[in-house]
């Protein structure tokens, strides 16, 4: 199971590419886009919720692995920052998402490396970088309604491919982080399984 979902992540993250590559997020407007990743992180969660089968699964994941993976938004938050200096980005979209990304990528290793002896700052810290994101996401699709051409970087590639499989699988990945943090404070436990 753990493999064949590491094998889905690997085909969705090809399918974004070559819708990417092909341009196909040039032509959707906002706010689609958005809504689909905030669709895609629903149903995950909601799947977790109901699906034993995938709750087993995510026991198997790694809350290293998980809290390091968002090393990658670092990338996105400097080029927010250098596009926003070209304008090319609107200040309020590029500023607090480029700075918010930034301080996530680079605390993650430091949350990670607590994570054993300060499980309640690896809880808080992903609710905050879960947050980061949310807001904004929020925010690309307010300025994509009424101002597109200042967020109309964001259709264009890699950020289009960020869009469509970077940024709904960090949110995945927070919502995994949270639940197996939450099984160790006793949540979330199925009757048949021993403490954590």
């Amino acid at each position: 199971m753990k493999h064949g979902g590491g094998f889905a992540v690997w085909i969705w993250a090809l399918i974004a590419l070559a819708l990417s590559l092909l341009r196909v997020p040039e032509h959707i407007p906002f706010p689609y886009p958005q809504v689909l990743v905030a669709g895609l992180a629903l149903v995950f969660f909601f799947a977790l919720i109901f699906s034993s089968g995938l709750r087993r699964w995510t026991r198997r994941l790694d809350l290293h692995g998980l809290t390091l993976f968002h090393l990658w938004r670092i990338v996105p938050g400097v080029a927010f920052l250098m596009l926003h200096n070209r304008r090319m980005l609107a200040g309020a979209f590029a500023v607090p998402a480029g700075w918010g990304d930034i301080a996530v990528g680079v605390t993650a290793p430091i949350v990670a490396a607590l994570l054993l002896e300060r499980r309640t700052v690896l809880l808080l810290w992903h609710l905050a970088a879960m947050a980061d994101l949310v807001i904004a996401i929020t925010i690309a699709a307010g300025f994509g309604m009424v101002l597109p051409n200042w967020v109309d970087a964001l259709r264009h590639f890699p950020f289009s491919w960020a869009l469509l499989f970077f940024v709904p699988l960090s949110l995945q990945a927070h919502i995994a982080a949270l639940y197996l943090t939450l099984r160790r404070y006793g949540a979330f436990r199925e009757e048949h399984e021993p403490p954590v």
